[in-house]
């Protein structure tokens, strides 16, 4: 069962429970989901994906965006541009991994600063 939490700007993040894999006790590890707008005037576009993956590459954790039914690994430039994700669009990012938290928490703050670009 998920759990949701409410943050500002409209930001809804779900913990999703899963079942490990070979796991004798059954432990449960968590994803974070964030649905976020890309906000800025020129969309997901070479700078700005180049900024996400960078930012991303810095984390150990699994990331992916979710738009227009495609969802990609985030860490891929070819994948983010695929996205085609411009000014408006709601992407959904999951992120997994052990440093999770603060990936998520990283990205939300570059989609809140509109990947520096905006004034």
């Amino acid at each position: 069962m998920a759990s949701e939490l409410r943050l500002p700007c409209s930001t809804r993040v779900r913990l999703v429970p899963r079942v490990l894999p070979n796991s004798e006790l059954a432990l449960q590890a968590h994803m974070i989901e964030r649905d976020l707008v890309v906000s800025n005037r020129l969309g997901l576009h070479a700078r700005a994906t180049a900024k996400l993956v960078q930012l991303l590459s810095g984390f150990k954790s699994s990331a992916t965006l979710t738009a227009k039914g495609r969802e990609i690994n985030a860490k891929s430039i070819m994948g983010v541009m695929l996205l085609a994700a411009g000014q408006g669009t709601q992407v959904r990012l999951r992120v997994e991994g052990e440093d999770e938290a603060a990936a998520a928490e990283a990205v939300q703050a570059l989609f809140d600063r509109r990947f520096d670009e905006d004034n």
